[in-house]
């Protein structure tokens, strides 16, 4: 009797282990996991939110509620086409702090960090892109937050990847020119933006289009436009990442 048990235990443990091989090799082949083993993970921050409208159009378009909508378009965009893990650093209509945004990100050991907002200006006929990325003042030490005396660990974080912060920039800029041959290209700018300081990774913060302009407005009330600078910023952080992480894709 104890033989026949041994005997009729051997295709159950045999079954078992076949079952628990084929989890594995899908675990392994899964983007999520091959993201984490190469460490990226992308931090996207829509600009303002809450109290804090940001630009406001004339026809009444807000900034809070375009950028968390582009936020969300290239987030699904990564999760889905690259697999690289990702987060935002507001999910809905909420009031954050500019340190609370980099807190999240350094909390979450974010290893990109994208910013997006929309531009202004007083003569609404300016239109177009632009990017910004933290410098350095006269080779000096990083911007702290204004009032303060001197500069803690916490505002100099950034000092260690201000060159990557410049690639990221440029990837993002050649997308934009591609992909927007018409528009006027604003450029890329290095900046003393706080709190860009207190990032422990790249870090840039992006304007895909000004929201002062009527005709830009216009474009961004329609999903295929914004759907369009959703990808361009995909396609910029998917080179990013692909040159700087080593890491492939995954579609």
């Amino acid at each position: 009797m104890p033989l026949m048990s041994c005997r009729c235990r051997r295709p159950i443990l045999r079954t078992l282990f076949i079952l628990l091989s084929v989890s594995v090799c899908l675990v392994i082949s899964h983007p999520a996991w091959v993201a984490a083993r190469q460490d990226v993970f992308i931090v996207l921050d829509p600009g303002h939110g809450g109290d804090d409208a940001g630009v406001i159009g004339a026809g009444g378009a807000t900034e809070k509620d375009l950028c968390l909508d582009l936020a969300e378009r290239v987030k699904k965009k990564i999760d889905q086409l690259l697999g690289y893990p990702t987060f935002l650093t507001r999910s809905r209509d909420e009031t954050l702090s500019l340190q609370e945004r980099a807190a999240q990100a350094n909390n979450h050991l974010g290893t990109v960090y994208i910013s997006i907002h929309l531009a202004g200006f007083p003569d609404q006929s300016v239109h177009g892109f632009g990017i910004y990325y933290l410098r350095q003042v006269h080779g000096g030490p990083l911007p702290s937050e204004k009032g303060s005396d001197g500069l803690s660990l916490w505002n100099t974080q950034q000092a260690a990847y201000l060159d990557q912060s410049s690639l990221l920039a440029e990837a993002l800029h050649q997308e934009f020119i591609k992909d927007f041959p018409s528009d006027t290209d604003l450029g890329v700018h290095a900046l003393p933006v706080y709190p860009f300081g207190a990032l422990s990774m790249p870090a840039v913060l992006i304007e895909p289009a000004v929201l002062t302009n009527p005709v830009q407005e216009g474009l961004l009330r329609k999903e295929a436009f914004r759907e369009e600078i959703a990808d361009a910023i995909f396609q910029g952080i998917r080179v990013f990442v692909k040159a700087d992480h080593g890491g492939g894709d995954h579609e």
